[in-house]
């Protein structure tokens, strides 16, 4: 298979010797002091993102309120980039620094890789279409709470069929090297296709229809409470600034950490020797790929309100209130400000509560 990492083609040279490290394209070999280095920093990477998702997922157990069908969901999408942290960069330094090549760690490396990219892929695509189906679909139509049961037939979905789309890769390895080839580039047009460019759409069309819901449901609360002051109003000209910033950067997030991956190993398969990038630039590619698990918790957990909430108990990173919008001398009802939570912060839906 062809699907190996980025830094696996990086560091390794065709003979697979690791003291003349291997360049990447026309990349010169690589000396020992600097690959120890890399490593370092791919370490150092991966313990930060074991930490703040472990985070994530302690706060979902230690705080009752937070324990809802939509922070489980989360708490899923930390364990799947913790495991990136716990399991696949142990097996990219493995597999560059052992004495001499094991195939054996490296194929574990490739296929721990990809069911975790699988599978953080399709928490994103679940946790935006909960999110979407909560603000968009559930004010037009009834729709019913989600129950634990139907949360954990998609913990199954998700997780089960992450590892057979990754492990499905290992039918075809024992025929014939044509044989091979056009199953290895179905499989990456298929992944590239399915898995990557359509969620992708599929989010991109979602939060663009969840900030104009909002929008709608805020400009109609401001009409009914009558004249806002001008500073009030630029106030949440800002915030709802703020809100396309947020979403914006999750569509941002997800392109530069798995589009280049699988458009990569794509390009691997079918044979097509990509321009040589400078080093750095390809070792900014592998780094930006694993910062999604550093991301993902802040922009999908951190900034929602029960979790504000959960860390401010703790007495750490805590924020300020949110402020009431102020007309004249009165406050604009609960609504007006549930609304704007939701638009800033994306907060927990009660309708996802059990």
């Amino acid at each position: 298979m062809e699907a190996f990492d980025n830094i696996t083609k990086i560091m390794k040279n065709s003979s697979g010797n690791s003291t003349g490290i291997g360049g990447f394209g026309d990349h010169p070999p690589i000396d020992m002091t600097l690959n120890l280095l890399i490593m370092g920093f791919l370490v150092a990477e991966g313990t930060i993102v074991i930490g703040i998702n472990a985070f994530v997922i302690f706060l979902i157990f230690y705080k009752r309120f937070l324990q809802t069908t939509t922070n489980m969901i989360l708490g899923s999408l930390a364990t799947s980039d913790m495991l990136t942290g716990l399991v696949v960069i142990p097996l990219i330094v493995a597999c560059n620094m052992l004495p001499t090549y094991n195939f054996g760690v490296c194929l574990a490396m490739d296929l721990g890789q990809r069911f975790l990219a699988i599978s953080t892929i399709l928490h994103l695509l679940v946790v935006t279409l909960e999110r979407y189906h909560y603000i968009v679909v559930s004010r037009i139509v009834y729709a019913p709470k989600a129950s634990r049961a139907s949360a954990a037939g998609v913990f199954v979905f998700l997780w089960g069929f992450s590892l057979l789309v990754s492990f499905i890769q290992l039918v075809w390895t024992h025929e014939d090297e044509s044989t091979k080839t056009k199953f290895d580039r179905t499989y990456d047009v298929v992944c590239l296709g399915a898995l990557v460019l359509l969620p992708l759409l599929i989010m991109t069309i979602a939060y663009v229809k969840i900030f104009v819901a909002l929008k709608r449901q805020l400009d109609k609360i401001k009409r009914h409470v009558g004249h806002i002051s001008s500073k009030c109003n630029d106030r949440h000209n800002r915030k709802e600034r703020k809100a396309i910033l947020i979403y914006t950067l999750m569509i941002i997030v997800y392109v530069v950490g798995w589009f280049n991956y699988f458009f990569h190993t794509l390009r691997l398969d079918f044979g097509l020797t990509p321009t040589s990038l400078p080093l750095g630039v390809e070792l900014l590619f592998v780094y930006l790929k694993f910062s999604t698990g550093l991301l993902n918790p802040i922009l999908y957990s951190f900034l929602k309100q029960d979790f504000k909430r959960a860390r401010k108990s703790l007495g750490c990173c805590g924020g300020k209130r949110p402020r009431l919008l102020n007309v004249g001398s009165k406050s604009v009802s609960n609504s007006t400000n549930s609304t704007l939570r939701e638009l800033i912060s994306l907060r927990s839906p009660p309708a996802a509560d059990v």
